[in-house]
């Protein structure tokens, strides 16, 4: 799409904003340039679309006599809209002057669904702010400096600075009001913003001392509702950074109630040294024959040497063609403004540069470098960085001369690893596993099943299997359901692998130090969720109908959708199911979604069970199991034991991570996967397909495969399946190198089993583990070898014994140079769906910023006091809570060669990186040893502890403390005991339910996120009953009688409490929850009370009272004791007594049994059908219609 526009200086934008006495376009206009064109003309919302890139080649500026036409062009680009911004000078008629078209912005548009969840008080900031700072006084410093703002273009409002950042508040002049609802994103308000964050980087009131900086680049906006008249920024001083000539910052947009609406990230100025960097009337001249022939043509990438020389000589032939002059002429050292370039050529030179180095750089590096000697030294770090070359590309001949260009994808950092696998409740039991070259394999435990009734050593007897042995997970049929507010009645028809997986992520949240409010403050809830799984055994169980009708219609998808749900996260939330590559698959999809910026965190792993009987009779008849315990990968067997597993990794592009500071256990260089297409038959594997994927994955990364020091094998011990994967391996590996047995090669399904839909996220958690603790461990059962194999003639060996993983040295061309540890991983499945990852270990630069430390005995120094939190969902987990850090303390002392965790790093994880419970302790303790001894009195409870301990149950009714302490007051009194560090307050006010910026106490710490025990859920059986089968009831599922069931009327009751009575019996029947576990004070969601369950409350209720309840009073009272509250206004007119005789009444006794309705209700009905799979959505929408129900 292409549009025209005539900019004049009649344009009050134009008008008002002039630089050195020129007027021009301010850089952030073109936000609401560009949204109002993509909006008007091509029908693009604004709140499903986000403005990336936009670089600022050439000031927009505008004589009276000479207006600019603009054409504007939005060309689709594969998945987004590429926005060129181009402009001719015109007469006063309109008739185009002879000067060259300029270019004025690239940008680009792309799909993203806009939320923002944050919420800040304006007020309290307002209050927390030092002196007020007029904008006016902003804006009379700009004009000493030549930067002039006049009528609508100048903003009204007020900075209130503070420690903690700066807000503003901005305003449209009144007189302005009515042309700022034609607009959508003023750009009054968003210049506003951008003039006052200059005061958070000087010593006077702008900020700015006696230099101009106007805007060059911004990395994004993106905005859910207009910015018209009226709104908030915020700016944070750490998101503020300054090279040189260059600044950069970010602001965030909020209404006038507090809600975020938009996000200005990246926003860079630079820096006007002198007027004729607005406009020097710098005509470009065309290179001279004689230089153009010097200059030859641009050697490839792949062929181009990347040492320090030749980097200079190609920065010398790219600055010769803007400059006009010889490549040896041109100084390296002088400024690029002393050599007369301007910003548009300095940007268009970064184009230059990527496109010769196929590197991808900031459009601002010619900025906050001063001269070419810096960019060379700059280039040599991101060389070294890359561990490579520039273009990533190895120096091994064999392989450059078969490298296909690298693709501009960005390194994937895992920064999170949580799992539970056969022998192992967690990633640290996995690994004692592994090193161990511990065998986990077992006959099926007795309670999955009696395989006795199943077994038979005859492969070809019907209905029977002849395997009966697997890895096997403790506990599947336990968990903690009101810890993920679900009911006790739901968790019973819940398929296990949704709990398992839902579990694994919270660990690995908790592992990683992410709370729900990090994920929603700081990534937006932009989090992806993908899980490979297969197999729905939970379908096979025969109980009620109901039940069987329940679990009839669950799906893979609620595995990924659940915990999207629970988590409030709003990016992908995908299922998988491509047979044993599923998890693998679901780690390569992550990482694409990454790359395209569909999300900004990605989980991805897969869950794995075996449960019913009818998988191992189902496997047995296509002869895929193992006959022998021994049937293991590489080793003379005949098929694969099945194990379970559940896994996840939480991913971010590498540069995020290392710019936050998140801890990197892995590099994912690369992923792929293809099919391996038509075979001798539908579970043969495809070598050639194998071979293809692997060497495509090679090229696409830009790896050399001789660079390679582990393999993590998808080898499953099948006779034919081993030996074809090594055949791809070689084919892959010898296309380019010749040289053999470099490269060790192991299974984690030697340990196992084959995990099949969790295979790839137990590979790559083996890998992962591997290279934190830089060993390699031993691939067993390998003996004898399978005699499809020989690793002798091969680039392999196999891994026999644990040994240090050292970093391989590659020789090429007589030079020898170190390399780092990298793997990769092969997951194939079953029906020809296949994966391969590339695996790095994180080496970090030195150049990254570490916290300042403080010096011993300061006020923040890691040796002062320490504010230790631990918190549980009820009073038992609490201590369980307390007893795993306990023995993770006192175990971690007596290790030898691990470092000593500090007391700080402790608190500080504790502190941020676990949520927030209803059952809280904190203890004040200068030392391990005291709160190892405070811990142990606490357990023992021995009455007061010998450093001080508070405790706090936010369960109970705190509404009078909670009431003091909120607002302004709250924020009041934590600023005091922050000034105070009175840490024995905070202490005390964090277990009462106050909100503490834990951060503050932490100033200057090198202090930093640290592995810890994971949250320990309750273990309670919630499993199917078969028919005939005695339930066994656990503490929560219990079974209700008459008499539980049946409220006696106490004489002289109040109202409320009767209701309240009323609607805990009511809940505890429809939920399946003991009356004791049901608190009043506590949100009904938090019991999995859902729609449905409300609303057979309401209809309960009108048929008793015959009072009418809308839904919008359900929601609106979201607890018990507020919803009775409620209730007993409306039964004003009636008795106490009647009342209790109504709520006693026969209605409520337990004659029915849960899941039955209570009152016959059509719209009840409909929605129970609709749940169990009984009517589809279009059915109840036509029943609707009909008005039916």
């Amino acid at each position: 799409m292409k549009y025209s526009l005539t900019m004049t200086t009649e344009h009050p934008i134009i008008n008002g904003h002039m630089v050195y006495e020129q007027n021009l376009l301010p850089g952030l206009a073109y936000i609401d340039v560009l949204y109002q064109l993509a909006q008007e003309g091509m029908g693009l919302d604004y709140r499903q679309h986000c403005l990336k890139r936009l670089s600022i080649y050439n000031p927009l500026i505008v004589a009276e006599d000479r207006p600019v036409k603009l054409e504007i062009l939005f060309d689709k680009v594969t998945d987004y809209w590429k926005i060129t911004v181009e402009g001719t000078e015109t007469d006063a008629h309109g008739n185009p002057l002879p000067s060259k078209q300029k270019l004025y912005i690239t940008a680009e548009l792309h799909e993203e669904t806009i939320i923002f969840d944050e919420q800040i008080d304006t007020e309290a900031m307002k209050q927390a702010a030092a002196q007020p700072v007029d904008m006016e006084m902003v804006y009379a410093k700009a004009g000493t400096q030549g930067l002039v703002h006049q009528g609508m273009i100048k903003a009204k409002g007020n900075m209130y600075p503070a420690d903690a950042g700066c807000l503003i508040e901005l305003r449209i002049d009144d007189a302005y009001h009515d042309e700022a609802t034609e607009i959508l994103f003023h750009p009054t308000l968003i210049d506003g913003a951008a003039m006052a964050t200059g005061f958070l980087e000087g010593k006077d009131d702008t900020g700015n001392g006696e230099e101009l900086y106007i805007p060059l680049y911004y990395e994004s906006f993106s905005c859910s509702e207009p910015l018209q008249t009226h709104c908030y920024a915020r700016v944070s001083p750490t998101s503020l950074r300054t090279v040189n000539d260059v600044r950069t910052i970010d602001i965030a947009f909020f209404n006038t109630a507090g809600k975020q609406v938009a996000q200005l990230n990246g926003i860079t100025a630079k820096r006007i040294r002198f007027k004729e960097q607005i406009n020097p009337g710098f005509k470009k001249e065309t290179v001279s024959a004689a230089i153009q022939g010097s200059l030859g043509s641009e050697p490839s990438q792949y062929q181009l040497e990347t040492t320090a020389t030749h980097i200079e000589s190609l920065l010398r032939k790219i600055f010769s063609r803007r400059l006009n002059q010889a490549p040896s002429q041109i100084d390296i050292n002088a400024g690029f403004f002393e050599l007369g370039l301007e910003s548009s050529q300095l940007l268009a030179i970064v184009n230059d540069i990527e496109n010769s180095l196929n590197v991808s750089l900031s459009p601002t590096l010619l900025f906050e470098n001063n001269n070419i000697r810096e960019i060379v030294d700059y280039l040599k770090a991101k060389k070294k960085e890359n561990g490579d070359s520039l273009s990533a590309i190895t120096p091994v001949e064999t392989f450059t001369n078969h490298a296909r260009s690298a693709q501009e994808t960005p390194d994937i950092a895992v920064i999170g690893l949580a799992g539970r696998y056969p022998g192992a409740r967690n990633i640290q039991e996995f690994w004692q596993n592994l090193k161990a070259g511990r065998d986990c394999i077992t006959e099926i435990p007795k309670d999955r099943w009696d395989y006795n009734l199943y077994f038979d050593e005859d492969k070809d007897k019907a209905g029977k299997t002849y395997c009966k042995w697997g890895g096997f997970l403790e506990d599947v049929d336990q968990f903690d359901p009101l810890f993920f507010n679900i009911s006790p009645r739901e968790a019973e028809i819940m398929d296990p692998m949704d709990r398992l997986f839902l579990e694994t992520v919270w660990n690995l949240l908790e592992n990683t130090g992410y709370t729900q409010e990090t994920l929603h403050r700081q990534y937006q809830s932009r989090i992806g969720v993908y899980v490979g799984a297969m197999y729905q055994q939970y379908h096979y169980y025969n109980s009620d109908t109901v039940k069987e009708s329940a679990i009839s219609i669950s799906s893979y998808s609620s595995i990924a959708n659940r915990v999207s749900y629970f988590f409030n996260l709003q990016g992908p939330s995908v299922a998988i199911d491509t047979a044993c590559s599923s998890s693998a698959i679901a780690i390569h999809m992550a990482c694409e979604s990454l790359t395209k910026g569909d999300c900004q965190l990605a989980i991805a792993g897969g869950v794995n069970l075996s449960i019913h009987p009818n998988k191992y009779l189902g496997l047995s008849l296509m002869q895929l199991l193992g006959s022998h315990p021994d049937s293991r990968s590489f080793g003379n067997g005949d098929g694969f034991l099945p194990a379970e597993g559940v896994g996840a990794v939480l991913l971010k592009p590498l540069a995020k991570a290392i710019r936050d500071g998140d801890p990197i256990l892995a590099v994912i260089k690369s992923t792929a996967t293809n099919h391996g297409g038509r075979t001798s038959g539908f579970s043969v594997p495809n070598p050639n397909a194998q071979a293809r994927l692997i060497e495509d994955n090679f090229l696409k990364s830009g790896i050399d495969p001789r660079t390679i020091s582990y393999v993590e094998a998808a080898a499953s011990g099948t006779v034919l399946g081993d030996p074809i994967e090594i055949t791809g391996l070689n084919k892959a590996f010898q296309k380019f190198t010749r040289d053999q047995q470099f490269c060790a090669i192991g299974s984690v399904k030697s340990n196992i089993g084959h995990a099949e839909a969790a295979s790839g996220i137990s590979q790559l958690t083996k890998v992962i583990l591997q290279l934190q603790h830089q060993q390699l461990v031993p691939s067993i059962k390998a003996e004898p070898l399978n005699p499809g194999i020989n690793f002798n003639n091969s680039p392999f060996y196999l891994q026999r014994e644990l040994q240090e993983w050292k970093r391989p040295v590659v020789r090429n061309n007589g030079d020898e140079r170190e390399f780092p540890r990298r793997a990769t991983v092969s997951s194939f499945g079953a029906g020809g769906s296949n994966a391969h990852l590339i695996i790095e270990e994180y080496i970090p630069s030195q150049a990254e910023p570490t916290p300042i430390p403080c010096s011993p005995g300061s006020p923040q120094s890691p040796q002062s006091p320490q504010i230790v939190v631990f918190s549980a969902k009820n009073p038992d987990q609490l201590a369980a809570v307390i007893q795993q850090i306990l023995d993770f303390i006192e175990i971690e002392k007596d290790i030898k060669d691990v470092k000593e965790i500090s007391l700080a790093d402790l608190a500080y994880t504790l502190q941020v990186g676990r949520e927030a419970m209803e059952f809280r302790l904190a203890m004040v303790g200068s030392n391990k040893e005291e709160l190892i001894q405070g811990m142990k009195e606490y357990l023992n409870n021995e009455g007061e502890t010998s450093i001080p301990a508070f405790t706090g149950d936010q369960e109970g009714d705190h509404s009078k403390i909670r009431s003091l302490l909120s607002g302004k007051a709250e924020q009041a009194v934590l600023q005091v005991f922050l000034a105070e560090q009175d840490f024995e307050k905070i202490a005390l006010y964090w277990t009462q339910g106050g909100r503490i910026s834990w951060e503050l106490l932490h100033e200057g710490q090198k202090v930093r996120i640290i592995p810890l025990p994971t949250y320990p859920f309750a273990r309670e059986r919630y499993w199917i009953s078969e028919q005939g089968e005695e339930l066994q009831p656990s503490a929560f599922i219990q079974p209700v009688t008459d008499q539980e069931q049946q409220l006696a009327a106490e004489p002289g009751k109040p109202t409320q409490e009767s209701i309240q009575d009323y609607i805990v019996q009511f809940l505890s029947r429809e939920l399946r929850l003991p009356r004791d576990q049901i608190k009043v004070n506590k949100n009904l969601q938090n019991y999995g009370v859902d729609s449905i369950v409300g609303m057979k409350l309401m209809r309960d209720f009108e048929t008793r009272f015959n009072i009418k309840i809308t839904g919008r009073e359900m929601l609106e009272h979201q607890t018990i004791k507020s919803l009775s509250a409620h209730l007993a206004l409306k039964l004003e007119g009636l008795n106490s007594q009647d009342i209790q005789d109504i709520v006693a009444g026969d209605s409520l006794t337990a004659k029915s049994q849960p899941g039955e309705l209570p009152v016959n209700d059509p719209e009840i009905e409909a929605l129970e059908k609709f749940k169990q799979g009984e009517l589809t959505l279009e059915e109840i929408e036509s029943l609707l219609d009909k008005g039916v129900i």
